[in-house]
């Protein structure tokens, strides 16, 4: 039983080690693609706050907002140098 028990802990050690290795091979290494990042979370978060702020999904006010958030990260998306970003900012 002791042998069951070390062994499921050195799994659990080997496992958190490899999903921690992985997470750092997703994170950004250009300041281009920490802009990217930040662009796709802001938008992401301005998108939930209309939609929660206007009680009627079908409002046209919600419509006219969601479609000027949307413009706006078009145009800064447009303006980011895809050349600049590494491979997790291309992707």
């Amino acid at each position: 039983m002791p042998t069951i028990r070390l062994l499921c802990c050195l799994f659990m050690v080997a496992c958190s080690g490899l999903c921690a290795q992985a997470q750092d091979n997703n994170i950004p290494s250009t300041p281009e693609s920490v802009a990217l990042v930040d662009l796709l979370s802001d938008t992401q978060a301005d998108r939930r706050a209309v939609r929660s702020f206007y009680s009627m999904s079908f409002d046209s006010r919600s419509f006219d907002r969601l479609a000027e958030i949307d413009a706006d990260a078009k145009r800064r998306l447009e303006a980011t140098d895809f050349a600049a970003l590494d491979q997790q900012g291309r992707i």
